[in-house]
């Protein structure tokens, strides 16, 4: 078999390489990339391209994963681009930063790295040797695709902004619940609740007819743990009651969800609903059953009991002091200026000073301080109590790498968290891809969450804070934690599981939080 690798590899470098990037620049002098940088698995990466790591890697994408030879070879060298380039384009808070000429980047179907150009910059000369030398220090260009796109990604995260500030000054409108900038689109992506011909013309005449905007239908994005529940709870009802089967891309069953969760005696008699064939009664996931976990008698003595009571390990269920559970848990993180060792968790499952229990409701923590639910985080720091301990060690009993990664679209993650392992263990470690990393989620409330990266992997109520990672052959690089997603989808053949679920990025917690991955 490695034979065999070793030379289709040989194979596919010769033969799949693409065009040259060029460019212009008059501004960009980022910092030379960092040796450490550098190195994947303690070897450049052309010594990673000889070694058996490598060839293990493939082995793992073509006969585990079933991804084509082809995109294996492409994909695990355009990771390794990524990671470099996040030395010159990424901020302190671990998000992507590019000149004002470039559109963004991501990953394509044959695994390769896009790299977008304002058309402006495609069409000058002037410093075009310049842009290649500089590239060239993170990435072979002989590798690399560039795309010339109409706008810059600064100019549509200014776009995404001034939508953002219309719906906080129009927040009685309800027009749309969410705001995306999508790299491979180079577009800014409104979710339109009335996402029909007559939608999109009154979005056009009366808010904005910007060439940068496109539309998607909206969908229900809430929250996988904490406050939701009883939400989700309700929503699952009416989907059942009114035999709704599909409130995922149906503008019409999400008008009349909309409708029945404002009021649950509304006049929907203009609706027709699916006959009875169409219901779904052979869902795989039942309807009735409450996301609420029954409560638990709690012991007198809220200490360890056992050794296993005494082991957090990243996805297992969390619950508050009723026996509720309230999500899962994250990835093992310490604090810097103090040394505390914890667990990193959805910061809407739990809220600062609030006690936090195993399956067994054994204490293992209170939540800190380091908390928000709103803006650029969704994220708490939970300090293990005395005698606990946590470890890098999966559902699956694989071992999530303390390293980390700047989300990019286009890279295959997965993620493992309690609901899922319950309720469909078909799911857990289902390889997905991320399809947005600038995904704003609007509250009614205003304490928008900014800053998601989206993807296509399903999830439940009750999966916050589970860790989400990407693939790397056969090592799991910490991506972040599971948030949320749209809900419910609702089918004849798949229902009440999230899908396009949203992730809170690790680097952005880590940077933000001033924690320490060990």
């Amino acid at each position: 078999m490695r034979k065999r690798l070793t030379a289709l590899t040989l194979a596919f470098v010769v033969i799949f390489t693409s065009a040259m990037a060029y460019a212009q620049t008059n501004s960009f002098d980022p910092q030379p990339p960092n040796e450490a940088r550098q190195l994947y698995h303690g070897m450049t990466f052309d010594e990673f391209l000889q070694s058996d790591l490598y060839l293990d890697a493939l082995d793992r994408f073509v006969n585990f994963y079933g991804f084509t030879l082809e995109y294996s070879i492409n994909y695990l060298r355009t990771i390794k681009y990524i990671d470099n380039l996040s030395a010159a384009f990424g901020n302190e808070y671990g998000m992507w930063v590019f000149p004002d000429y470039v559109g963004g980047m991501y990953i394509n179907n044959d695994g390769i790295l896009v790299i977008q150009l304002t058309q402006t910059a495609m069409r000058s000369s002037l410093s075009v040797n310049q842009f290649n030398t500089t590239l060239s220090q993170y990435v072979n260009l002989d590798y690399v695709i560039v795309q010339d796109v109409m706008f810059s990604h600064s100019q549509l995260l200014q776009k995404k902004d001034w939508l953002l500030d219309w719906a906080n000054s129009n927040i009685s409108q309800d027009i749309f619940n969410a705001l995306s900038v999508i790299d491979n689109y180079n577009r800014v992506v409104v979710h339109l609740w009335e996402n029909t011909p007559e939608g999109i013309d009154y979005f056009r005449r009366t808010i904005s007819d910007s060439p940068m905007i496109m539309f998607r239908q909206a969908r229900f994005e809430l929250d996988f743990g904490g406050g939701d529940i009883e939400l989700i709870n309700r929503i699952t009802r009416i989907v059942e009651l009114h035999g709704l089967t599909n409130i995922f891309d149906d503008t019409e069953q999400i008008r009349v969800l909309r409708m029945l969760l404002e009021d649950e005696n509304a006049d929907i008699s203009w609706f027709s609903l699916p006959d009875a064939e169409e219901r779904g009664a052979n869902y795989p996931f039942s309807l009735s059953s409450s996301y609420q976990s029954l409560p638990l008698q709690v012991p007198s003595l809220l200490e360890p009991s056992n050794v296993r009571d005494r082991m957090i390990q990243p996805g297992q269920p969390l619950f508050d002091s009723n026996g509720v559970q309230r999500g899962s848990a994250g990835f093992r993180a310490r604090r810097f200026t103090e040394g505390i060792t914890g667990i990193v968790i959805a910061g809407h499952s739990f809220s600062p000073g609030q006690r936090v229990f195993n399956g067994t409701m054994n204490y293992i923590g209170t939540v800190s301080n380091i908390w928000q639910n709103s803006g650029n985080f969704d994220a708490a720091f939970l300090p293990l109590a005395p005698g606990i301990s946590t470890n890098n060690t999966l559902l699956t009993n694989q071992t999530l790498a303390t390293s980390w990664a700047i989300p990019v679209v286009g890279v295959n993650i997965a993620h493992q968290s309690s609901i899922t392992a319950r309720r469909a263990p078909q799911y857990l470690g289902m390889v997905g891809q991320i399809t947005n990393v600038n995904h704003t989620v609007l509250r009614s409330d205003g304490n928008h969450i900014h800053g998601l990266s989206q993807t296509n992997l399903y999830a439940f109520p009750g999966d916050s804070g589970g860790p989400v990672y990407r693939i790397d052959g056969a090592t799991f690089v910490t991506m972040g934690i599971v948030q949320g997603g749209t809900y419910p989808m609702a089918s004849r053949n798949r229902a009440v599981v999230g899908i396009n679920t949203n992730f809170m990025p690790a680097n952005r917690i880590i940077q933000g939080f001033v924690l320490q991955r060990y």
